[in-house]
């Protein structure tokens, strides 16, 4: 696919490709009440992220992100239960009735942490801090609420994990992996910002036994959290409402955080490893799974962005206990993002538009489910503008992680 002549430095593409998502955002009416909860909060924190790291010093929000967030999106989602709800009203109205699914507060509460530690930084005012940091308390005890201390897959020894939501009725609900990945992380981190509280501790505690159980086990035994390749599941074998067999990059990207978050680098290699083994094509470009749900194909082509955010995170890791590729699978990615624009040929800031497969050439796409991935998450040729911010947010973390190399100001290779 035709490129500009000369490509910009990755540093200067990550600029470029954040300003579409700005013109995306647009008046936040792009984030429906249902899906679009979720996906602020997974934006807002690629966005975030974006300003801390694009330039050599970090940038304030003068984009006031996080307060329109928590104004546009996260207060008209949450208005109908009142002002002055307790948090575990959210967890009750997610876990059992028709407010968002209790993940969803994951999302937000791990956004929320980055914005509340990097406040001076992005220039928030104590009193907007503390407003913040509100936030991503009642966020924890929403999703905290969920946890069930029963056995996660039955007859099996493993037990506990937070619901995302209880109605089996529904596709994907249940105790799975993704909710439980976001909640150890955001546990980890909230515990990091107030150590002497006992209820973090527990479930930082809590949630790594759930998984660290659920990891002993043998691929075919039920509750086994690793399949046969070594890459962890949609949800634990076993576990109902699920699609046994399945597994997504966002995942790996998830569980590789968290056992980085709890110190544990040689787990977080070597399932760094079992990825690059099993989801890079020839020329280490990442692609993924299709969700078998097509209701979730919005929701699971978030998964490059999610991994490569939990990536970079090696870059806090001695040399020795990175995976050896960790530096060429960045500039693979962010170049492949950068090099494959889907309307490169468009004017303004839609020639940077990114698409769902970061190397069509490596991976192409087979229709009828047979492989591969679409331009499109859903395979359209007018895709809505909600799937064009999906994608551009998942390329951004690409090149979000290529400005901590030392390679941020080289032009991108055509």
């Amino acid at each position: 696919m035709a490129t500009q002549t000369p490509n910009p430095t990755y540093r200067q593409a990550a600029t470029l490709a954040f300003e579409r998502v700005i013109d995306l955002i647009a008046d936040y009416s792009v984030f429906a009440p249902v899906n679009g909860y979720w996906h602020m909060a997974n934006t807002l924190d690629t966005c975030l992220q974006h300003l801390l790291i694009e330039q050599k010093s970090p940038r304030p929000d003068s984009f006031n992100l996080v307060k329109n967030a928590l104004d546009k999106v996260f207060d008209s989602r949450m208005r109908d239960k009142g002002e002055s709800v307790e948090a575990t009203d959210w967890g009750e109205w997610s876990r059992h009735g028709d407010g968002p699914w209790a993940d969803d507060y994951g999302w937000w509460g791990v956004a929320l942490i980055t914005a509340y530690r990097n406040r001076g930084f992005l220039g928030y005012d104590e009193t907007f801090s503390n407003r913040i940091l509100k936030y991503a308390r009642n966020c924890f005890a929403a999703l905290a609420y969920g946890w069930d201390p029963s056995e996660a897959v039955e007859h099996s020894d493993v037990k506990g994990g937070a619901w995302n939501h209880q109605d089996l009725d529904q596709a994907l609900t249940g105790r799975n992996n993704v909710t439980n990945e976001v909640l150890w992380i955001f546990s980890q981190r909230i515990s990091d910002l107030d150590p002497n509280n006992e209820i973090y501790k527990d479930q930082v505690a809590a949630s790594q036994k759930f998984f660290f159980d659920a990891k002993k086990k043998k691929a075919s035994e039920d509750g086994a959290l690793l399949n046969a390749k070594g890459l962890v599941r949609e949800r634990l074998l076993g576990m109902q409402n699920g699609y046994p067999g399945w597994y997504w990059v966002g995942d790996q990207g998830l569980f590789m955080g968290a056992c980085l978050g709890h110190g544990d680098t040689a787990g977080a290699k070597k399932l760094a490893e079992k990825v690059t083994a099993n989801m890079l094509d020839s020329k280490a470009v990442l692609h993924d799974t299709i969700s078998p749900n097509s209701d979730f194909n919005d929701d699971y082509a978030t998964g490059k962005g999610v991994f490569m955010r939990n990536w970079k995170m090696f870059l806090g890791v001695s040399e020795p206990n990175r995976p050896t590729n960790f530096q060429d699978l960045i500039t693979a990615n962010a170049k492949a993002v950068w090099n494959n624009r889907v309307t490169p040929e468009a004017s303004g800031r839609a020639q940077y538009q990114f698409g769902f497969n970061w190397n069509p050439a490596g991976k192409p796409f087979k229709k009828g489910g047979k492989g591969g991935e679409p331009t499109y998450p859903n395979g359209d040729e007018n895709p809505s503008t909600f799937s064009l911010l999906v994608c551009q947010v998942a390329g951004l973390a690409a090149l979000n992680a290529a400005c901590l190399l030392q390679s941020a100001d080289v032009q991108i290779p055509a």
